[in-house]
Formats: structure tokens, C-alpha cells, sequence
């Protein structure tokens, strides 16, 4: 079982905590405030990296450090 601790920013799995990078985490946590949705790569991409994304229409060989 997953478990997202908004507050604190901590993610456990089966209840070990897992360490995540504020991006990972970031990533993590708007996928899960969009459970059940359809996310485009555009509204992940636009949410993790904000401004400084800028919109790759060919979304191909896509290859980021986190």
C-alpha cells in the first residue's frame, strides 16, 4: 500500500519510507491528487518543471534528471 503524507511530504510503501527527490515527490503528488484522470504529458511536464517547461510537440527521446 502506498501512503502520501501531504503535510510532512513523506511517502511510504508498505510502510517503509521511500526517499524521493522534491521533484519525484512533486510528480507523486499531483498524480495522485489527479487519481482516476487522464493526465497529458503536457499537464506533467507543465507541473513539474512550471514556466521552465516549454512545450516539446514531438515528445520524443524525453530524458530528464530529477
Amino acid at each position: 500500500m502506498l501512503e502520501i503524507d501531504f503535510l510532512s511530504k513523506s511517502v511510504k510503501l508498505q510502510g517503509k519510507i521511500i526517499e524521493l527527490s522534491p521533484k519525484e515527490y512533486d510528480l507523486l503528488a499531483y498524480l495522485a491528487r489527479e487519481q482516476g484522470k487522464i493526465v497529458s504529458h503536457h499537464q506533467l511536464m507543465r507541473e513539474a518543471w512550471g514556466e521552465l517547461y516549454v512545450n516539446d510537440s514531438a515528445e520524443t527521446s524525453l530524458t530528464y534528471i530529477i
